[in-house]
């Protein structure tokens, strides 16, 4: 997986991830990339002063069980911090949903 400058997508290309990877998210402020190495969620920080750009080595944060589809399967927060994945239920621990509403 690279990074590629816009409009000029020809020149600075860096690569993020060696093994490969999907699904690519930048938090917020751009400072880190999180994307799919399938099933671990991965997170590479990265720098830029306008003229450089650089990328840390990507690191595991955890693993989820992967729906394995090619749409999007999570999102991230705007501070990178919470993560909201679908993803599909044990059919063996599956719990009904109560939903209780009070209204007035």
């Amino acid at each position: 997986m690279f990074v590629v400058p816009c409009p000029d997508a020809t020149s600075g290309k860096k690569q993020v991830a060696r093994s490969g990877g999907s699904e690519p998210r930048w938090r917020a402020d751009s400072k880190e990339l999180f994307y799919v190495d399938v099933n671990t969620l991965m997170s590479a920080d990265v720098f830029s002063d306008g003229a450089r750009f650089k990328v840390r080595v990507p690191k595991p944060l955890f693993q989820f069980r992967n729906v394995g589809t090619p749409r999007s399967t999570y999102a991230v927060a705007p501070g990178g911090q919470r993560f909201l994945f679908i993803t599909r239920a044990e059919e063996s621990s599956s719990q009904p949903i109560a939903v209780v509403v009070q209204l007035g």
